[in-house]
């Protein structure tokens, strides 16, 4: 009788796998949009950035698991996210989002983006934040501003007409190149700047705590270094400089 029961078991077992199988398996759900201006990314998404006329997200995930996630426009904002009991067991989602000219891209979470080819735009505003990460080639023909918190990371070529302004705090990091012609930059806690591959007539900065920051000045360095804080530069800028603790403000 014990072993007709273990038998039975296994049997029906393998009768509803496949049916869990399918389940799982990811399709592709596509969400229209229209005039698009801010972004909202939170959750294990995986998101390419693509620039085109007909603005959609196309993603990729199981049905019972799209049907979880929030993927919905309300005026010029598109929110995208889940919540992380939904997604445990499965790995990030892809999202290929075709945009016209965002400008406004915030991510949350451990979402990831990724920009193919090269974003233009008039401006453009970067919001990061926890583990999200954002990676690209941005052209504005304004100004660009970030601000990155958390343990989230940036890696861009930034170049701007105008300005850029730089925010980081936390654990963050950003690799940055390119140009601005100004650069306001306010920096604390542990985070990082990488960037002197990016260039910039005139630099104003704040920073404090044990931030670490490196840019190439062309024209006028002015900055505000507190605690154990450094900054370091490329080119021959005339320098102000107001320093307190250890900090310093030195040429590489």
């Amino acid at each position: 009788m014990k072993n007709i029961f273990v038998k039975t078991l296994f049997l029906g077992f393998i009768g509803v796998l496949p049916v869990s199988m399918a389940w799982s398996q990811s399709s592709v759900h596509t969400v229209m949009l229209q005039d698009v201006l801010s972004v909202d990314v939170e959750g294990r998404f995986n998101v390419q950035v693509v620039q085109g006329l007909e603005e959609k997200a196309e993603i990729e995930a199981p049905s019972e698991v799209f049907m979880k996630m929030k993927a919905k426009q309300s005026g010029k904002s598109f929110e995208l996210s889940v919540k992380d009991k939904d997604t445990r067991t499965y790995d990030p989602f892809k999202v290929t989002l075709t945009l016209k000219q965002p400008e406004k891209i915030n991510l949350e979470g451990a979402a990831k983006m990724k920009v193919s080819d090269v974003l233009t735009c008039k401006k453009l505003s970067l919001e990061l934040d926890d583990e999200s990460a954002f990676e690209g080639e941005i052209r504005a023909s304004e100004s660009v501003s970030f601000d990155v918190e958390g343990h989230a990371s940036l890696k861009a070529s930034i170049n701007a007409v105008k300005s850029c302004k730089m925010e980081l705090s936390g654990y963050a990091t950003a690799q940055i190149s390119g140009y601005a012609p100004s650069v306001s930059l306010t920096q604390k806690d542990a985070a990082k700047l990488e960037a002197r591959s990016f260039r910039t007539d005139k630099l104003d900065a704040k920073m404090s705590n044990n931030a670490t920051a490196g840019m190439t000045v062309n024209s006028t360095l002015s900055a505000t270094v507190e605690d154990a804080a450094v900054l370091l530069y490329d080119g021959m800028p005339k320098t102000k400089v107001n320093s307190s603790g250890v900090a310093k403000v030195a040429a590489y």
